[in-house]
């Protein structure tokens, strides 16, 4: 080896052992979670460096201070706002040498939850009432926090069918629960996200593309939801039906003075939502939905005890990845259905849904079943334990999910 001293002379090292001061760092990174959810703890971990290194991480969020860790030890952090965060890490070596690592994540609020009432206003299950429909209501927002309402569509109804809500299929035939029920979540500021009832409820269209168009326009512009979904679990063999029907009715309501943003597909699963949004039809739907929809349904999570198959956090972030860049609804879930699988440990339904950090909005399907009346007040129920967990789940986030702005 050859070594000179501070005058330049060469000196010999023949035999001596000869140590070299070295401060490149190898070039860290930040492993974690691309996608997070409003109020989720989240770990993050700064690997690829030296472990005597030390690391400062900055949130990129504005919090008060930074976190000082030893490398490799993984750090946590809630975000309590969406929005697009850069992380950085500032990684020091022992000899004082710096170098930093950057990462970024996406933070999803839930910004909408709607109490459904779709079926309760048809008078099929849990019949609203003049006498009791204001009652529910005001409880949808003081005990589920709830910033919506859903509604339903009808078309034509089924043969002997008494459980009408629109006898004609006119929007002017509603019936006057339903006008009532409409004009007091509007009065107490509520959304409204109107979308078809299901096929059992309904005479199905026989497959004529322009009457359902025209139902669904000639409702928004009566009525004037704030989110209007045409389709309800519709399958894929549907896909080149449902495109030109969602194609018309966008057209129809471009030039109207409603402004309801288009929800599809609303297929009873996220897997077949997914796979309808990749169609051949894809470029028309992503051009004619502002969200993309499904309701709870995936394929791994079968559990008898709700006689549903119901979806993970990996199947919601595979309805994103199909969604491009659109918000993601969770369309119909019943806040029973939040289970821990004991054989995996894997999440499924409602903490599946906030915890995926992708859902935006998610609808509670037979809302007035997680209430009970006490006389004329209805309160958070506590019977059915799942349900009144599942619901506690969404109502602690309340006050956070009114502080966030509406529209996407």
């Amino acid at each position: 080896a050859v070594a000179k001293d501070a005058a330049g002379n060469t000196a010999s090292t023949a035999g001596r052992s000869v140590t070299v001061s070295n401060n490149v760092v190898t070039t860290p990174t930040i492993e974690g979670p691309q996608k997070s959810a409003v109020d989720a703890l989240k770990g993050w971990t700064v690997t690829g460096g030296d472990p005597a290194s030390t690391f400062t991480i900055n949130w990129g969020d504005g919090t008060a201070r930074s976190q000082t860790k030893t490398f490799g030890e993984k750090v946590w952090h809630t975000y309590r706002s969406g929005g697009s965060y850069s992380l950085t890490a500032e990684v020091t070596r022992p000899g004082g040498a710096k170098v930093t690592a950057q990462s970024a994540v996406i933070v999803t609020p839930l910004k909408y939850l709607f109490c459904d009432i779709k079926r309760p206003v048809a008078k099929r299950q849990w019949n609203l009432s003049q006498s009791n429909y204001r009652q529910v209501i005001d409880a949808f927002k003081s005990e589920l926090g709830c910033n919506g309402i859903r509604f339903g569509i009808d078309s034509k109804t089924l043969s002997g069918d008494t459980s009408k809500i629109a006898p004609d299929s006119t929007p002017e035939s509603y019936t006057q629960l339903y006008r009532d029920a409409y004009a007091y979540a509007r009065q107490k500021n509520l959304l409204i996200y109107a979308n078809m009832l299901p096929e059992k409820d309904v005479l199905n269209f026989g497959g004529d593309e322009t009457l359902w168009a025209d139902t669904v326009v000639a409702y928004t512009n009566h009525f004037c939801p704030d989110f209007v979904g045409p389709f309800n679990e519709e399958g894929v063999p549907r896909s080149g039906l449902m495109r030109n029907v969602a194609v018309k009715v966008k057209a129809d309501l471009a030039s109207s003075p409603c402004k309801a943003k288009l929800v599809g597909p609303d297929n009873g699963t996220t897997d077949g939502a997914a796979r309808i949004m990749n169609t051949q039809y894809r470029t028309d739907f992503l051009s004619t939905f502002t969200i993309v929809s499904a309701h709870n349904n995936g394929n791994y999570g079968q559990f008898p005890q709700f006689g549903v198959r119901v979806a993970s956090k990996d199947d919601w972030l595979a309805l994103d990845t199909a969604a491009g860049g659109h918000p993601v609804w969770a369309s119909e879930s019943g806040a029973d259905w939040s289970v821990i699988d004991p054989a995996t440990s894997k999440e499924y339904g409602v903490t599946a849904i906030v915890d995926s950090g992708v859902v935006s909005g998610l609808v509670l399907y037979m809302a007035p079943n997680m209430l009970e009346a006490s006389g004329s007040t209805y309160t958070l129920a506590t019977k059915g334990l799942e349900i009144a967990q599942g619901a506690k789940i969404l109502s602690s986030r309340a006050s956070r999910i009114a502080s966030q702005p509406y529209w996407e």
